[in-house]
């Protein structure tokens, strides 16, 4: 048997490898398909980040409309298409791409529930000619829930509102495993006639609700498949969860120091270009709280008990406020075209407070950065940009990153970029990794700086990201294998090599995620060497473009290696050596399907689970979902 999935193993990997070699006869049939998949929709909705500055530059993401991915309804997947969860939907996750956490300011530390966060970096800022809603709703097995509703209107031409709700209930098939989330973002957009004056802002909700069983037992019990009611399966925890809630308030606001050119008929006149710039303000208040509570401490789960033996109550916050000052040479309507070198400077103010511990900490800093960005010819770009913290706790820590890159052809002919890239920093571990104090862990560390470099190389186009990176680290911080923090005393190097590419050719389609990493210490980073997640399928249209149908099948596979585990009286995950999981092939049949704005999927997840082979972990003791039906539905008005 273990013959046999090594024969499938490999042979998914040659597949995947032959799927590269398409690559130089399909680039042109991309568009081809996408016409396809949209032609009876001419409705185009476009969407900014949170700073203001990036619609003055004409920043603006294409809301995503097509049909191909629609089945990937997980948060995390916006995130990563590589990740280790606990096996239901809503539960904490690891990324399995590394990526460092290189913060700016002040960081508390503890980041496996971001996905499932709305905050100022995800929330999107519409521009509209009419108004836009989407209704979004999922059923899979066990009562498992997904509820959306996105709404975005203009209430008269200088303010637009916004709305966005997300309910993720899923109860699990193990004992407690159930995941309650619930998240709100409330946005608004108020700018003046001239232009001269405007202010976003956001306000959001966030409500994480999740129970935790510790993993099951004894995976034999699993692996043997001794019970396929999942629910009987005996647990490590029988009264534990883990409660997460965010809410937090921002603007952002600008006022351009000129007025704005008079416009003129006459052909001879000349654009002023060169002008006073804009003074941009963004301020941000954010309170979380983390709380584990556990009513039986005492069942063997734990290696320590320091506060109380008949019920565990831990409770962490952390309130931040943040104002920020920066001026900018931006003008009225600015573009890339129209402003190919772009300056700002600013200096920023954060106020941290972290409580739950033994005693409150408070914390001030000051913010200094400054960045350039020049288009040279539009087809040479240069981006450098630099901060430097002051004050309490992480005062010293600096970032700065400088990017060239090379735009073939020019940005009109659309032969991609080629962009190279160095990123430097240095920054104290995050707060908990420092000092933590609780009912069963309770530390007090002196760690130093973390040191990181990061070079890169890539290649982008439509439908395709190929690169390379290599990342340096010293003094890297993580959990070791009894959860307790440790800190490498040595360099450790990351390799990373990635391709996300999506090919149509004619009415196929296969989007393609491939990466491969290395790295040179795997007592502190151990990861998977090679991960891939191939989607094949086909697009058909019917009744005259009316309706769209795309059935398929979508792989995932990683290789073997020691997977953190889980610990959840921690929210996160850490080392461990006694287990190697992987080198199983996840396989879904999909069936997508579009009637004109409505976009619609049947998913039958995690097929091949059937096929008698019970290893499929991403974390140790927590096994993965076993087969089941799921149905999603995607409807978008415009009116």
């Amino acid at each position: 048997m273990a013959k046999r999935r090594n024969v499938c193993s490999i042979y998914f990997l040659w597949a995947s490898l032959l799927i590269l070699g398409i690559i130089p006869f399909s680039h042109s049939y991309s568009q081809e398909c996408d016409t396809i998949i949209e032609s009876n929709d001419t409705s185009n909705v476009y969407f900014y980040y949170h700073n203001v500055d990036s619609l003055a530059l004409g920043r603006l993401h294409k809301y995503n409309m097509a049909l191909s991915g629609v089945q990937n309804y997980n948060p995390i997947y916006k995130e990563t298409p590589f990740f280790a969860s606990l096996g239901n939907p809503g539960l904490l996750y690891k990324d399995m791409l590394f990526k460092p956490y290189i913060s700016s300011g002040f960081n508390f530390g503890i980041h496996s529930f971001d996905a499932y966060i709305f905050d100022n970096k995800n929330t999107e800022y519409f521009q509209l000619t009419e108004p836009f809603t989407e209704l979004i709703y999922l059923l899979g097995p066990e009562k498992e829930q997904m509820i959306g509703a996105k709404f975005d209107t203009k209430i008269f031409p200088q303010l637009t509102i916004g709305a966005d709700f997300r309910y993720i209930y899923a109860p699990g098939r193990y004992q407690r495993q159930k995941a309650d989330n619930k998240n709100l973002a409330i946005t608004a957009q108020f700018f003046t006639k001239s232009k001269r004056y405007g202010i976003i802002g956001n306000y959001h909700f966030n409500k994480i609700v999740v129970y935790e069983n510790g993993g099951i037992t004894e995976d034999s019990l699993f692996e043997k498949n001794i019970d396929t009611d999942r629910f009987v399966m005996p647990v490590k925890l029988s009264s534990a969860e883990n409660r997460i809630r965010q809410s937090s308030f921002f603007f952002n606001q600008f006022f351009n120091i000129q007025k704005k050119n008079k416009e003129v008929n006459d052909s001879t006149y000349v654009r002023r270009n060169i002008h006073a710039g804009r003074i941009t303000h963004l301020f941000a208040w954010t309170r979380q709280t983390q709380k584990y509570i556990d009513g039986n401490p005492t069942a063997g789960f734990y290696q320590n008990i320091y506060l109380d033996s008949t019920n565990t109550l831990d409770s962490i916050y952390h309130f931040n406020i943040s104002n920020k000052f920066m001026w900018s040479n931006l003008g009225y309507l600015d573009s890339i075209e129209k402003k190919p070198f772009y300056l700002f400077a600013a200096i920023r103010h954060e106020y941290h407070e972290v409580g739950g511990y033994s005693e409150r900490k408070y914390f001030n800093q000051l913010i200094p950065s400054a960045g350039v960005y020049w288009l040279i010819n539009k087809t040479f770009l240069i981006r450098a940009s630099a901060e430097f913290v002051t004050g309490n706790y992480n005062g010293g820590d600096y970032m700065g990153e400088t990017r060239f890159a090379y735009i073939p052809g020019k940005i009109e002919k659309k032969y991609g970029k080629i962009e190279l890239a160095y990123k430097l920093s240095k920054q104290k571990p995050g707060w908990f990794y420092q000092f933590y104090s609780a009912n069963n862990f309770q530390w007090d560390n002196d760690f130093k700086s973390t040191d990181i470099g990061s070079f890169s190389l890539f290649y982008t186009r439509l439908k395709l990201k190929a690169g390379i990176e290599y990342i340096q680290l010293k003094n890297y911080v993580s959990l070791d294998s009894m959860a307790l923090p440790q800190q490498s005393d040595t360099e450790i190097n990351v390799l990373k090599i990635s391709v996300f590419k999506d090919f149509r050719i004619s009415i196929v389609g296969i989007d393609t995620r491939l990466a491969y990493q290395k790295a040179s210490d795997i007592t502190y980073i151990s990861l998977p060497e090679i991960m891939a997640e191939v989607a094949v399928f086909v697009t058909i249209p019917l009744f005259k473009k009316a309706a769209i149908i795309q059935p398929g099948i979508q792989l995932y596979y990683n290789t073997k290696y020691y997977a953190s585990a889980y610990m959840p009286a921690l929210r996160s995950f850490y080392d461990q050596n006694q287990k190697e999981i992987g080198n199983f092939v996840y396989a879904d049949f999909f069936f997508n399907l579009k009637i004109k704005r409505a976009r619609m999927f049947f998913k039958y997840s995690h097929f091949n689970s059937h096929f008698g082979t019970y290893n499929y972990y991403m974390v140790p003791s927590y096994p993965m979902m076993d087969a089941g039906f799921r149905f999603g539905i995607s409807w978008k008005f415009f009116d």
